[in-house]
């Protein structure tokens, strides 16, 4: 995987700034991975961002952050978000209208190695913890010299602002999914907004604003083609598809669906025909030409 400058590749945890073996730091995704399940939602996104149909990549480095184990479990169960903060873009991105010809990549020009600043957002699943950061100067250092030093953070205390190569769509989209479709209590979250400074609703209208455009975007009945292809690969008659394997990289969950598929209803077929010992199929042979 690349990575951008100043990303951190050692193990750094972005929230709590603890480094080396002690914070076993993974990959998370922003937006999960498994949204690629789903190809109907992914369309949507891909096409009001100005993309090709497949062509935007949960995997990239833009859409992943370091964190250590319990925040990375944590995050991926809707416990908290990060709300961006970088109002000037927030506001070129909600006037901006995205096409093929003019797409999101194109604001992004002059930002591929931005630091975006983001405010650590806390669900009431998170009530009954706190957190400790270590001195980030410290971290870099070395583990040894990571001493805490901010105040252990309390819900629904702010932590101080978390500093990131981590894009603002792929932030954008995770924290309203969070705030509207998770489990948690609306009157809670209702009352935890209340608490919330001014600047922080008006970026949160906003990036609700920006998830209802990207979700609720009709899609053309020819979005799906032609898609992007590698340079190894020829076009398919009708420009649609490219092959198999290949989709498999960017839907994996379609992929795999259309396998179990194909295999219960070969199964159902089988099973209505009387086969001697010596008329079963071999392991591995396939049904298709």
């Amino acid at each position: 995987m690349k990575f951008a400058k100043g990303t951190d590749k050692t193990g750094f945890c972005s929230i709590t700034h603890l480094s080396g073996p002690a914070a076993g730091a993974q990959f998370c995704h922003i937006i999960a991975h498994s949204t690629t399940n789903d190809d109907l939602k992914m369309s949507k996104l891909e096409y009001a961002l100005g993309m090709k149909y497949m062509e935007l990549n949960l995997n990239s480095h833009y859409n992943i952050l370091m964190l250590e184990p319990s925040f990375h479990y944590t995050f991926d169960h809707a416990h908290w978000a990060l709300i961006p903060l970088d109002s000037a873009f927030l506001k070129r991105m909600i006037e901006a209208e995205f096409t093929i010809d003019s797409p999101l990549e194109k604001l992004y020009e002059g930002y591929e190695e931005h630091t975006w600043s983001y405010l650590f957002l806390p669900f009431p699943p998170m009530s009954d913890r706190y957190i400790v950061q270590c001195n980030p100067e410290g971290v870099e250092s070395g583990p040894s010299k990571a001493n805490p030093v901010v105040p252990p953070y309390y819900y629904p205390q702010h932590l101080p602002v978390i500093k990131s190569h981590i894009r603002p769509h792929f932030v954008i989209y995770d924290l309203v999914k969070k705030m509207t479709h998770n489990k948690h209590d609306p009157p809670r979250l209702r009352e935890l907004m209340d608490e919330w400074e001014e600047y922080e609703q008006l970026t949160i209208f906003t990036c609700l604003d920006l998830y209802d455009k990207w979700t609720n975007v009709e899609l053309p009945s020819d979005f799906k083609g032609p898609v992007p292809i590698n340079n190894n690969t020829a076009n398919v008659a009708d420009g649609v598809a490219r092959s198999e394997t290949e989709r498999s990289e960017r839907r994996p969950g379609l992929r795999a669906k259309s396998l179990l598929k194909s295999a219960t209803s070969l199964k159902k077929t089988d099973s209505g025909k009387s086969k001697t010992a010596s008329q079963k199929p071999k392991r591995g042979a396939s049904s298709t030409q």
